[in-house]
């Protein structure tokens, strides 16, 4: 019988094995803990630390994650949140330092950065603003000191993540 959390594919055998498995390796434990109300056709997982702390919470399918994930640090506090496709980061990503302030912003193209990516210092000022091609900045890219001026030095136009010249 399937019950919500549960797959055909893992045995409750299988995943107690998987969480004493990790914890022996010092890892995150797994535990099968489906959102109330959201389609049960994967298996839903939520990470803990050693410490039981939630730090990762989304959907598996045949082993890998598939889309919306979200992460949290031991305090709780939003860390990271993004999508998967087959195990693999697609789409937009957003980070958040440990005291709440948005850190990072892009996109991820089969797993590499792509396009816009923004950075903040932790005082919110803007720290990167640079494009991206295949993980590598390419094209205009501005780096600011956290008082928000421009660092000449760094910024500049990008090819295959080497700077070739300023703006």
């Amino acid at each position: 019988m399937r019950t919500r959390g549960s797959s055909d594919r893992t045995t409750p055998a299988l995943a107690a094995a998987l969480v004493l498995l990790l914890a022996a390796c010092g890892e995150r434990a797994v535990e099968a803990a489906p959102p109330e109300g959201l389609d049960d056709s994967a298996d839903w997982v939520t990470e803990r630390s050693h410490t039981g702390a939630r730090v990762a919470h989304g959907r598996v399918v045949d082993g890998l994650r598939e889309g919306p994930w979200v992460m949290w640090y031991e305090d709780g506090a939003l860390r990271w949140e993004g999508e998967y496709r087959a195990g693999v980061l697609e789409g937009p990503e957003r980070g958040w330092r440990p005291g709440g302030a948005l850190w990072f912003e892009g996109e991820r193209r089969n797993g590499l950065r792509e396009g816009l990516q923004r950075s903040w210092y932790e005082n919110g000022a803007l720290e990167w603003e640079a494009h991206y091609v295949a993980d590598q900045r390419h094209g205009p890219c501005k780096r600011f000191d956290i008082d928000g001026r421009l660092d000449a030095r760094q910024s500049g136009i990008y090819e295959a993540g080497e700077r070739v010249r300023g703006l």
